[in-house]
């Protein structure tokens, strides 16, 4: 597991043959195929200022201290892509390495992030995080299957790709 610069790059330099990442493919050598779409939310520690407000304003959102993603994260990216649209700036980051580290950051009551639904569904379950009500649109982004153009596909490779598109379906 590594973040999606990281895996585009493995892919293509042959070193694995397919990958799962978490946002847009910018190499030009691998064929990317759009795959799941992820609903991302805002989030904090039941505990945090902004989880006991009725409504979390654009400028709450701007002057929080955010924990995210760190540079050539998909998830990254795609958050700051979609916050910056509506937010601008973002007043104060973190850095941290993986998404469940940030979870269990957040749970201490430490910050606000952007996390897939899939990530933090456990600890929304059962209460220790909050997704914060804001007044944005509804955060998503795309998964994709990604594989180098000029990569053999062996008869196994191409019943993974096939049940991995096929898990769309199911969802």
């Amino acid at each position: 597991m590594a973040n999606s610069m990281a895996i585009a790059r493995r892919v293509a330099d042959f070193e694995i043959d397919m990958g799962l990442i978490e946002g847009p493919c910018h190499l030009p050598e691998l064929s990317a195929e759009p795959w799941l779409i992820d609903e991302l939310l805002i989030v904090a520690g039941q505990r945090h200022p902004l989880a006991l407000k009725q409504q979390v304003t654009l400028d709450d959102l701007r002057t929080a201290e955010w924990l995210l993603r760190e540079p050539g994260s998909g998830t990254r990216e795609e958050v700051e892509r979609l916050l910056l649209l509506h937010l601008h700036d973002l007043a104060e980051t973190r850095q941290i390495g993986s998404s469940e580290a940030i979870k269990h950051t957040l749970a201490q009551g430490i910050g606000i992030s952007c996390l897939s639904r899939w990530v933090v569904r456990d600890l929304l379950a059962s209460e220790v995080l909050v997704g914060l009500p804001h007044a944005l649109p509804a955060l998503t982004r795309r998964f994709f299957l990604i594989r180098h153009r000029d990569k053999y596909i062996s008869p196994g490779l191409e019943r993974f790709w096939e049940n991995c598109s096929q898990f769309v379906s199911q969802e």
